[in-house]
């Protein structure tokens, strides 16, 4: 999860359109001046940083935190995402107590539900607990008052990427009849992680949605013609049909001054898969790094083979988008109808004006 704190003003008109995020299982804060952020085999989120050369250009499946977080952040007018929130120096952690910055508490691997990562991750009930020790460690300081930070965090954008490494469950026993139910229940804990963050103060929100996973090299590679997997697409559909759903519900009964944009990935991709030269690909079912058919049976290693120019393909590795497939769906979260963002884009998100008025909170 990432947020961030209000942008700044943009640039351009290009950068007037965007603020804050979070998957892999990602949660990002961007303050008014800044915004929060987050891999594995069929849906996993985005990679762990690497040391070598052939680190993923992006996150998985589809998004890293610093391939869709980055150029959001650019369009809001900043040049990087916030940091890691666990890797804060004693400047930045300073910055980020008097609301001059956002924070990114995305932990790659991770996912909606907490059993996903078995242990080893930073599920999103800790990343928004994270963000509520963040407030209560700003106020306890004195640093920026209670006023201030009110209004702080209702311009800020929060950023959630989330949801693709808990479907590893339907790799680990979930038989795929079962789909329906595990995934309302995913909906249904996502919902109340929205919830919480409302309560702490959050109002606005950018979702990612699911991505086709079928359509991921790793998913090809096991499907007898290597086409999409119509099964693995199937259950994306129904997550973000139902996260949809529910969260259009909970913004009527119990979110009233929530403003949000669901960003489609699903859309986006299927619309590059389909028509790759119109985002300027020549390659859409090939990872540019890996091993086996379309490079999706072996991750990318230092050893993997490796395409000449990432920037023609639309996945870097397996499970993860390259950095151009995200500067390209950014564009789309932006400045897109409601088919690549809804039930607003994001530039329209981020020129909402909200009031503390209509549904105060406790800052604490």
């Amino acid at each position: 999860m990432t947020c961030s704190a209000p942008p700044r003003a943009p640039a351009s008109a290009m950068a007037a359109r965007w603020s804050r995020r979070c998957t892999c299982s990602a949660t990002r804060w961007w303050t008014p001046a800044t915004t929060t952020s987050c891999r594995r085999r069929r849906p996993g989120p985005c990679p762990r940083t690497a040391s070598t050369s052939r680190a993923p250009s992006s996150g998985g499946p589809g998004a890293s935190p610093t391939a869709t977080t980055s150029p959001t952040s650019q369009h809001l007018g900043f040049k990087m995402s916030p940091p890691a929130y666990l890797s804060l120096t004693p400047l930045l952690s300073f910055d980020l107590l008097r609301g001059r910055g956002g924070a990114n508490y995305a932990s790659g691997g991770s996912g909606i539900l907490d059993i996903t990562g078995n242990g080893s991750v930073i599920p999103l009930s800790k990343q928004v607990q994270m963000f509520a020790e963040t407030k209560a460690t700003i106020i306890r300081t004195g640093l920026v008052d209670r006023e201030t930070l009110d209004d702080l965090l209702t311009r800020s954008l929060f950023l959630i990427s989330t949801g693709g490494n808990d479907f590893d469950a339907f790799d680990n026993g979930v038989p795929q009849s079962q789909a329906p139910e595990f995934i309302a229940g995913m909906v249904a804990v996502y919902l109340k992680h929205i919830k919480e963050l409302y309560e702490l103060g959050a109002r606005r929100l950018a979702l990612l949605d699911m991505l086709p996973v079928g359509c991921l090299p790793s998913q090809r590679a096991i499907t007898a013609n290597g086409e999409c997997d119509t099964n693995g697409n199937s259950m994306s559909q129904m997550f973000n049909a139902l996260l949809r759903t529910e969260i259009a519900k909970a913004v009527v009964t119990s979110m009233p001054s929530l403003k949000y944009s669901i960003a489609s990935l699903y859309n986006t991709y299927t619309d590059m898969i389909a028509n790759p030269a119109l985002a300027g690909f020549h390659e859409v079912k090939r990872g540019c790094c890996g091993s086996g058919k379309f490079n999706g049976e072996v991750p990318c290693t230092v050893i993997s083979n490796l395409c000449a120019n990432r920037d023609e393909y639309l996945f870097w590795d397996m499970v993860h988008g390259t950095q151009a497939a995200y500067r390209w769906a950014v564009l789309a979260f932006f400045y897109g109808p409601t088919r690549d963002a809804e039930p607003i884009n994001l530039a329209q998100l981020m020129q909402e004006p909200l009031s503390m008025v209509e549904a105060p909170y406790s800052s604490t």
